[in-house]
C-alpha cells in the first residue's frame, strides 16, 4: 500500500457459537450453528442453584453468574459430499 492510499476501515463482526466437525468420508470441515436456549427466570435460577450446588435456603448472589445453554445438532450433513451422520452425545 502506498503512502497516499488510505487503509480500509476495520469492520466489526459478531462471532457466534458453532460446532465444527470433519466429514469422515471426504474430510471437509463443516460448521453447524448453535442457538441459545431461552429460559424463564425461575428455570435459570434452578439451573444456577444446581450448578453452584446451593441448598434451597441459600441465596443466589452476583457471584453466581448466569449460565447460558446452547443447542447441539443430533444429525449433520456434509456440505460437500452430502453424507448424513448421527451425532454422538459427548
Amino acid at each position: 500500500m502506498s503512502a497516499d492510499e488510505e487503509e480500509p476501515p476495520i469492520l466489526e463482526v459478531w462471532l457466534d457459537r458453532a460446532w465444527v466437525w470433519i466429514c469422515p468420508e471426504c474430510e471437509t470441515e463443516n460448521f453447524e450453528h448453535s442457538e441459545k436456549l431461552e429460559m424463564s427466570e425461575d428455570d435459570q435460577d434452578d439451573l444456577r442453584r444446581r450448578f453452584y450446588d446451593l441448598e434451597p435456603w441459600q441465596e443466589l448472589t452476583e457471584d453466581h453468574e448466569v449460565i447460558e445453554l446452547y443447542t447441539a445438532p443430533e444429525e449433520v450433513v456434509c456440505m460437500c459430499c452430502q453424507f448424513a451422520y448421527h451425532v454422538e452425545n459427548q
